[in-house]
């Protein structure tokens, strides 16, 4: 089985922290440092995560649960996440509700925040939203037919202008067509809806098809 992304990481201490976590319950783990095209000292460092953490989907959940179980076990300090407190109550709800966007730190300094407000969380509630954003991450997301739309006529241009624009159609369509994503739990769907997919597929196919007889033309090859 092959590791997927599971989070981003910046601070060397807390990648130190989860490898100890995942060693001591033989979680299998893979780490490695983005590299970048172009230099950090153009762009600043902060446009990228420092390292990125993959492990097998089987695992997500374990993963999660002892994050969880070791953070609340050794406190947080809210101090740490002052940013947290210039939210008003709805934005700490949404960090709550949805996990996967934000991180178990998060989750739970937005609780402790909450809990000092004197805000009830209505937990029933939160399962209900979040079982919504699920089967909303399930069903993939929606994307314009329009801009579908100017990936096939970028195939077409890339007859006239440069056959990059053929190839970023092809590129695109594969990834509205075949993209993935991986939820929380490990569990891998598509990104797109099944409308968006047909479409994708119908650019990547015309993208190939226009690639190969774009080829010919250039170079005079015989494909067939």
């Amino acid at each position: 089985m092959k590791t997927v992304f599971y989070k981003h990481i910046e601070l060397d201490a807390e990648l130190e922290e989860l490898r100890s976590i995942f060693e001591k319950n033989n979680i299998y783990y893979e780490v490695s440092s983005p590299e970048t095209i172009i230099d950090k000292s153009i762009v600043g460092s902060g446009m990228f995560a420092k390292y990125t953490l993959k492990l097998l989907p089987k695992d997500f959940n374990k993963a999660n649960k002892l994050i969880r179980n070791s953070l609340e076990s050794m406190g947080l300090n809210i101090e740490d996440f002052k940013h947290l407190e210039d939210l008003d109550n709805n934005e700490l709800l949404e960090i709550i509700e949805n996990p996967r966007d934000w991180s178990v730190e998060a989750e739970i300094v937005a609780r402790k925040i909450l809990e000092k407000r004197g805000i009830k969380i209505n937990e029933q509630a939160i399962i209900n939203k979040r079982e919504n954003k699920k089967l909303e991450f399930q069903n993939g997301k929606s994307v314009s037919g329009m801009i579908q739309f100017l990936y096939f006529i970028a195939i077409v241009l890339g007859f006239y202008l440069s056959v990059a624009f053929i190839i970023a159609g092809i590129g695109m369509g594969y990834y509205y067509a075949y993209g993935t994503r991986v939820d929380e739990e490990g569990n891998k769907f598509f990104v797109y809806n099944e409308k968006a997919r047909t479409n994708g597929k119908f650019i990547f196919y015309i993208g190939i098809l226009s690639f190969f007889i774009q080829m010919y033309l250039l170079f005079k090859i015989d494909i067939f």
